[in-house]
């Protein structure tokens, strides 16, 4: 197991990534655990400690057009004993186990949660990809 990686509201946020600079204070995010697995937009899964006392397993982490992000863990949906697939993209389809009440606090989460990967993985995002 890695060293865990700590996020603390004060710490500069990274430039590398393309997205719109938060006015709001990062989470307080701990790495416990780095996995990863290119797959698609997948570029692997982490296990954090959010705040004290918050365990979560199976984060995912995607990048694409140049953008990397964070996900709570989800599950298929399953329709028949078949895995059932968006209508709109034709993909599988899942539903979250658990959900944001903002989108802001999902912003907050997975850029957090991104830089800390970021910061103990680098080569998470080596090929330029999230960059």
């Amino acid at each position: 197991m890695n060293a865990p990686v700590v996020r603390f509201p004060h710490q500069q946020q990274s430039t590398q990534l393309a997205r719109p600079q938060s006015a709001e204070p990062s989470m307080p995010i701990v790495l416990v655990d780095w996995r990863p697995l290119r797959k698609g937009s997948l570029v692997g899964f982490a296990k954090i400690l959010l705040g004290r006392s918050l365990m979560i397993s199976n984060v995912t982490v995607n990048v694409s057009n140049g953008k990397a992000w964070a996900a709570l863990p989800s599950k298929p949906v399953i329709v028949d004993g078949k895995h059932a697939l968006n209508p709109t993209t034709g993909r599988p389809a899942y539903k979250p186990d658990m959900e944001w009440a903002s989108d802001s606090a999902r912003r907050r989460f997975s850029d957090s949660v991104v830089d800390a990967i970021r910061a103990h993985h680098p080569e998470a995002f080596s090929d330029g990809v999230g960059s």
